[in-house]
């Protein structure tokens, strides 16, 4: 067998391809092989900034297929990025799965995991016979509002044609999920014009036609923060939070370097003093309210870090009030890009001034962070809501009648935070919960993960076997968990008719296998079957009862002075060059765990090979 291939696709931005190269690492650290698929404008954007941060991304694949534009002023208009991704696409990935199954080298690609915004290459993925997941790397609530949306036409709460809204009420899909104001819906928040808009909501359906195809729906989320969503999408599993940052000398799949400089800065500051201050990678402010922020920052006269894009505004390098740099001086630190997951885990930080994307709602969530909401666009506005309204684990800033946020409503707004004791005491309980659902022992998400790299088991099935852990090792392959039963590779050998009991069929590769062993109850003794040649002795060992599984074997002849080991050859067959005919034969068998029994005088003086004896010991 080979190992499972899967090939991960996700939309080309930030805050996807960050949560889809985690969850390719988590699969290859169960033994899948991953090509990682990007569009070629941000495959070179993800491996320049490789190159200038000296990390790597391990065994897993980096490749690119073209998005079918030509400027950088296309790629950021999302509508015309989305329609000519899903034209061009499909074809392109289908070549290269074709390319790389025909080549001969590594294992045949077996899944398909694409974002749920691509989900219009699920049909290709089925033509071709691939395992096809659906990946949607935000909150549970946001997708079940695009999967509602011919519902909340049907009521009247949005236009048939754009989608944008024809009430202001806030709407709530179920009992206990978010409330939000429809024209808050992420579609409705794209600051796009009647014309992009039906683009929109045209490319929304053939979104939700496309996840038909989709034999499995995760998502970048846990049950217990959004449970009377995953009550209301049934079928859809969480397996969040998957969380950058955490893998020492790997890529996270940032787009600009990362400043990590801006550590050993924090190194030096207070506990919890610190206000960190990112908005991701699309948010754009005019230099006014640029200005603002930069003001209220320094009216705190706190110490913060601030994540300045070279595009967060107009003319970013002359975009700083007058004065401003040299009057915050050494309390202030900014820089281009940070490592965002180590520096919310550092115990200097306060509190995060938020674009709430879903990647740092769940970073900041994770380390028990207060937030400052302040949401641009797109789901930002819905990840407000459960912060402020459902988690409480933050408060939001407010524009002003001029349509700006003031610097004493963002001073104001930080003293608040920094001061509110339940807020913080929420924040805290959220990263224990978070901590919670991908733990090891019995957590919800981690449940969930199995479920997802055990995609080809036949569900309650289970068969029962005697196993070894031993198999010939193959050194010409790399002893890394990769190789055919290398070490450290634990592995079961199995019959044909006990592996079709439990899989949907035999192209599934190395499979992960979850087992509970159980002590051996054997009837009689130990037997010992003898074989080899006058020129050398093996004896099979089995009916073992107790562990099972032997580790050691020794024989004492009648002639010999003390116990002769014996090497293992194959399974367990144990020989020696030791000549031993016609000698009476004693065994001395030892187990995995470390138990030994003795079968004195088992073999008589006449053996003869190819005779079976059964001793009257037993474990």
């Amino acid at each position: 067998m080979t190992s499972p291939h899967a090939i991960l696709i996700p939309y080309p931005a930030q805050g996807h391809v960050i949560p889809f190269l985690e969850l390719a690492y988590c699969l290859a650290d169960r033994g899948f092989e991953i090509t990682f698929v990007n569009t070629e404008h941000i495959h070179g954007r993800v491996t320049a900034a490789l190159a200038a941060s000296k990390h790597d991304t391990g065994l897993i694949n980096l490749v690119s297929v073209p998005d079918g534009l030509e400027s950088s002023e296309e790629r950021s208009d999302l509508v015309k990025l989305s329609v000519r991704l899903s034209e061009v696409v499909p074809g392109s990935v289908e070549e290269l799965i074709v390319k790389i199954n025909n080549s001969g080298s590594g294992s045949r690609i077996t899944s398909l995991i694409a974002d749920e915004n691509l989900s219009w290459i699920m049909p290709m993925a089925k033509k071709m016979g691939l395992h096809a997941v659906a990946f949607w790397p935000a909150a549970a609530a946001t997708l079940s509002l695009l999967l509602s949306i011919p519902q909340l036409i049907e009521d009247g709460v949005i236009d048939a044609i754009t989608g944008e809204a024809k009430i202001e009420e806030k709407v709530q899909l179920s009992a206990g999920m978010p409330s939000i104001l429809p024209r808050e819906f992420a579609w409705n928040a794209m600051f796009c014009d009647r014309k992009a808009q039906e683009e929109i909501i045209k490319k929304l359906m053939d979104i939700n036609k496309g996840l038909e195809f989709a034999d499995m729906i995760i998502c970048n989320s846990f049950h217990e923060i959004e449970a009377p969503t995953f009550n209301f999408l049934p079928k859809v599993l969480p397996i969040g939070p998957l969380l950058s940052g955490q893998r020492t000398g790997k890529a996270v799949g940032n787009f600009w370097p990362e400043d990590s400089s801006c550590v050993s800065w924090l190194d030096e500051q207070k506990p919890n003093s610190v206000i960190y201050i990112a908005f991701g990678s699309f948010t754009v402010f005019d230099q006014l309210q640029f200005a603002e922020l930069a003001l209220g920052l320094e009216l705190t006269g706190r110490p913060f870090l601030w994540v300045v894009r070279p595009d967060l505004t107009d003319q970013t390098c002359n975009a700083y009030p007058e004065g401003f740099r040299e009057r915050v001086g050494g309390r202030g630190r900014i820089v281009g890009w940070s490592p965002q997951q180590r520096v919310l885990a550092h115990s200097s930080i306060a509190c995060f001034v938020s674009h709430c994307g879903w990647n740092s709602t769940m970073e900041g969530m994770t380390n028990g962070v207060p937030f400052l909401c302040w949401p641009y666009f797109t789901d930002q506005f819905m990840n407000r809501t459960y912060i402020c309204d459902v988690w409480k684990n933050g408060l939001e800033v407010k524009y002003g009648e001029d349509g700006v946020v003031s610097r004493e409503e963002i001073s104001g707004k930080i003293e608040k935070l920094l001061g509110d004791g339940e807020v913080k005491a929420k924040a805290l309980a959220l990263k224990d919960m978070a901590f919670e659902a991908f733990s090891t022992h019995g957590g919800s998400s981690f449940k969930n993960f199995n479920t997802l790299v055990e995609e080809w088991c036949i569900p309650g099935k289970t068969t029962t076997l005697t196993a070894t852990n031993f198999c010939p090792p193959n050194w010409s392959k790399p002893s890394d968990a990769g190789g055919w039963c290398n070490p450290p590779r634990k592995h079961f050998d199995m019959a044909m008719a006990a592996f079709l009991k439990i899989v949907k069929g035999i192209k599934v590769g190395i499979v992960p296998v979850r087992y509970r062993r159980v002590q051996c109850v054997k009837k009689g003794g130990i037997r010992f079957e003898i074989k080899g040649n006058p020129n050398w002795n093996m004896v099979l060992v089995y009916n073992v009862g107790g562990a099972g599984d032997v580790k050691g074997v020794e024989v004492k002849g009648e002639k010999s002075t003390g116990w002769i080991g014996m090497s293992r050859n194959w399974g367990q067959n144990w020989q020696t060059g030791v000549q031993l005919i016609g000698q009476s034969l004693s065994f001395r068998v030892t187990v995995s765990d470390g138990r030994t029994v003795e079968a004195g005088g088992v073999v008589p003086a006449n053996w003869g090979f190819g005779q079976t004896f059964e001793s009257k010991v037993q474990f």
